[in-house]
């Protein structure tokens, strides 16, 4: 099926339909977005996870809400301080193209903040192959980088090669990192891994065969990895579809953009039972409404990944391992 095909088909007919069931699921502390049965810590640990952010300066408009961007990134990760996050993760796409304002604009926002802070690049961020320069910015000596919080362990992996052979963009976990997150997994009790391009498995997922971008090129490779490792966690981003997958075993739950609807980030709650993920926005109710609509006049992929956020927010949770065993995983309905 076509996004086309998709932005014709019923979802939420009235904008404050979509922004209400967000609105819900944001304030609903019972009511979580899932409960995972892994990973776990001895010690209660608190992960912020905010992806999308795409700040900039000067630019207007578009359903990734430009304008807002600064005031809503330096808003969010005061928020998730407040919250008691112990860490936070910004999983790509930190800037609108990586201009260099833009990155001046986003290390001014993190010198703020008073937890640590684990980055990886997105797509936006190293356009005209500026990874290099991304690594000397935000990492004390390249990727992956490992943030340490008790027993847990985050892994920050950069998918996001900024040209391929071709002249094309890319997305691949470069050989070297898989060997270098091979030998940190090893002695690792309980890791998390992050990257900004997701895991296979999301088109079905939606459940038309659809999805906004493809996975991580080299999938198989990263996952032979991952499962090697019984890593039980991977996070990431770039689709702006708030979502979870399974993949030979390994849960790749992607986080909702932050800059467009519905300007949320999660809230990872990890300790001996489990891992208990939650959906908050530093937002306003008016504000969540707005995105919402600037998505539904910008494009029909920007409408069709509106509506499925709306639609995966007013079901929750997406799942509940500790009350189903069997961890399974609903498809995206729309109709």
């Amino acid at each position: 099926m076509s996004v086309e095909e998709l932005a014709e088909r019923p979802q939420f007919a009235e904008d404050d339909a979509a922004s209400a069931a967000a609105l819900r699921a944001f304030a609903a502390s019972e009511r979580p977005l899932a409960r995972f049965d892994r990973p776990r810590a001895a010690t209660p640990t608190r992960v912020a996870v905010v992806s999308d952010p795409h700040v900039s300066v000067d630019a207007e408009g578009t359903w990734k809400v430009f304008h807002r961007t600064q005031e809503l990134f330096r808003e969010t990760l005061a928020d998730a301080e407040r919250r008691g996050a112990d860490a936070i993760v910004v999983s790509g796409d930190l800037t609108k193209d990586g201009e260099e304002r833009d990155i001046a604009c986003v290390r001014s926002i993190l010198d703020d903040v008073g937890v640590p802070v684990l980055v990886v690049p997105g797509n936006h961020d190293v356009k005209e192959r500026r990874v290099a320069r991304f690594e000397r910015l935000f990492t004390d000596g390249g990727f992956p980088v490992r943030l340490s919080l008790g027993g847990l362990d985050v892994v920050g992996l950069n998918s996001a090669t900024a040209l391929g052979p071709d002249g094309e963009e890319a997305a691949t976990v470069s050989d070297a990192q898989l060997e270098r997150l091979d030998g940190m997994l090893a002695d690792s009790a309980e890791a998390i891994v992050v990257s900004h391009h997701n895991l296979p498995g999301l088109a079905a997922h939606v459940g038309d065969d659809w999805a906004p971008h493809p996975p991580v090129e080299n999938a198989d490779a990263l996952l032979d990895v991952l499962s090697r490792h019984d890593v039980p966690l991977h996070l990431s981003g770039h689709v702006h579809l708030l979502s979870l997958v399974r993949e030979r075993g390994v849960r790749g739950l992607v986080s909702p953009g932050l800059c467009s609807f519905p300007q949320s980030y999660l809230l990872l709650d990890v300790d001996e039972t489990g891992t208990t993920v939650r959906s908050r926005t530093a937002a306003t109710r008016e504000q969540v409404a707005a995105a919402y609509e600037a998505s539904q006049s910008h494009s029909a992929r920007s409408s069709v990944i509106s509506g499925l956020n709306a639609e995966q927010l007013s079901n929750l949770p997406l799942v509940d391992e500790r009350a189903d065993p069997t961890g399974e995983i609903r498809p995206i309905r729309s109709d």
